[in-house]
């Protein structure tokens, strides 16, 4: 063979070559090399032969999980990761799209468009690989469901310290399913945001300062917010009304608070009386309603009917129960609002007369639902470990404990999307003991699947979730922050600070 003709075969092969190991490089999943990790290490990743680690398990995301389509952001967290490694390895898979993310810690959460390619498809997969002494040590995969729907509600709630103290600094945050970071609404030193509820064009805040408590309420006039402060004294739960023009209250509780040196239940407080008042906003004014301001009872923790002509509420004594004083058991009750004049209190069968304690409910949107906590009550119904969703079929009469809970933790803090067919809730079943942001998908038969977690701090905690209206422009930053600082005006000897984003 010539010169020429070797050299003519060389190049062809070269070629040939080339485009096999372009085609190959193209063909491998794309690589997310995170904490200064590098392809070296990724190599070592003995992904046939990966030994089964039963205690590496993905904590965030629980198998069957259901995701809105419009989710770009969830969080990937797991369990059993104290033992050594050298490295993690994130393996995402769906039908057409592939990705593996290399990292030295526990966590992660896409960036950009990484996880938005995934959406089309009906199904992921995910699973987590360990590195250690050049053994490599994988998870059960997990299969997380693509949902047709999209969840287009924003989600309000509070950040709070892992003990209780009225003054210390809080926070309410915005969590949008699209858009990352979190934003603030509203964050504090000195003045203890509490219940907050809204609707399409108004938000309602219970706000505590070292001078009292006052109703904050700010709505939505085309290009801003009309302010406005009440005093209608101590009152806790806040409900709005569907059409904006009436909110109810938890008026005039009383009782003693005992604060616990613990995260999981930081404090009991269980009200000896309590009546639900209701706000007329255009008379302006706070009164009792009718049918739910028995002074022989305790009434509770009200929510409006999605039609608005009744109010649900916990109704209760505090008395004695095996010799100690405290709450015995509450019932769910609801009386007719009739534009604020009342009526007759009604007993919710399945969830009265039986003993158990009864609280925070919630009607869904289209109203076919209504559901709510039970958990042992006695001393208050706040972060109470045995606390657990229930879900009652309006219709049927039929009470289910929802699949959502886990066992020996706290779920509880829930409310519906404007579908009805998501809830989320504040569960403190991770090893720190706080309580985090959760979601899960509720079917047209009220089945719900595994719960998928939203957000969560390492050293605070999460409560009062609340699902804002998508027309509700609470982005109107320039308002809330005159409105804020024209309700708080800064005292003279230590000015408090107020920030809005």
């Amino acid at each position: 063979m010539c010169i020429a003709k070797r050299i003519y075969l060389l190049l062809l092969l070269a070629i040939v070559f080339t485009l096999v190991m372009a085609r190959i490089a193209f063909s491998q999943p794309p690589l997310i090399l995170l904490d200064n990790l590098s392809r070296e290490v990724f190599r070592k990743f003995d992904h046939p032969n990966a030994l089964p680690d039963k205690d590496l398990q993905l904590s965030s995301i629980q198998n069957n999980a259901v995701i809105p389509n419009n989710f770009l952001y969830p969080v990937v967290e797991w369990q059993g990761s104290e033992k050594d490694h050298d490295a993690f390895l994130i393996n995402v898979k769906s039908r057409s799209q592939e990705l593996n993310v290399l990292l030295k810690k526990n966590g992660w959460q896409p960036e950009g468009s990484d996880f938005e390619k995934f959406l089309k498809d009906k199904e992921v997969w995910i699973s987590i690989y360990r590195l250690y002494q050049e053994k490599t040590y994988r998870s059960s995969p997990v299969r997380l469901s693509i949902s047709e729907r999209p969840l287009k509600d924003r989600i309000a709630f509070r950040v709070v310290q892992p003990l209780f103290k009225p003054m210390l600094p809080n926070s309410i945050k915005i969590f949008s399913f699209h858009q990352k970071p979190l934003s603030t609404l509203m964050e504090f030193e000195g003045t203890c945001v509490g219940c907050h509820d809204y609707s399409s064009q108004s938000a309602f805040f219970n706000i505590k300062t070292a001078v009292g408590r006052r109703l904050a309420t700010t709505k939505w006039q085309g290009q801003g917010f009309q302010p406005n402060l009440q005093d209608i004294g101590e009152f806790s739960f806040i409900t709005i009304s569907p059409d904006g023009q009436h909110a109810a209250f938890a008026i005039n509780p009383t009782g003693k608070l005992k604060l616990n040196q613990t995260s999981i239940e930081p404090f009991e407080y269980p009200y000896e009386s309590g009546d639900i008042g209701y706000y007329d906003a255009k008379r302006n004014s706070v009164v009792p309603l009718s049918g739910a301001s028995d002074p022989n009872f305790v009434e509770d923790m009200p929510f409006f009917s999605p039609d608005g002509k009744y109010l649900l509420f916990s109704r209760y004594q505090y008395g004695v129960k095996d010799g100690m004083r405290g709450i015995p058991s509450m019932d769910l009750y609801k009386v007719p609002f009739n534009g604020g004049s009342g009526g007759k209190p009604i007993p919710i069968t399945k969830a009265s007369a039986n003993n158990m304690y009864q609280y925070f409910p919630r009607y869904s949107p289209n109203g076919k639902w209504l559901s709510f906590c039970r958990g042992d009550g006695f001393q208050g119904i706040y972060a109470r470990k045995t606390s657990d969703i229930f879900l009652l079929s309006v219709n049927g009469n039929t009470v289910t404990k929802l699949n959502l809970n886990k066992e020996n933790v706290m779920d509880s803090w829930h409310d519906w999307s404007s579908d009805s067919h998501w809830l989320i809730f504040s569960s403190n079943r991770e090893k720190n003991n706080l309580t985090s942001l959760y979601l899960a998908y509720i079917d047209d038969r009220g089945k719900d699947y595994p719960p998928v977690k939203l957000v969560g701090y390492e050293s605070l905690k999460i409560n009062t979730p609340q699902f804002v209206p998508e027309n509700l422009n609470l982005e109107g930053a320039k308002d809330l922050k005159d409105y804020i600082n024209s309700v708080f005006p800064a005292p003279k000897k230590k000015p408090k600070r107020f920030f809005i984003f």
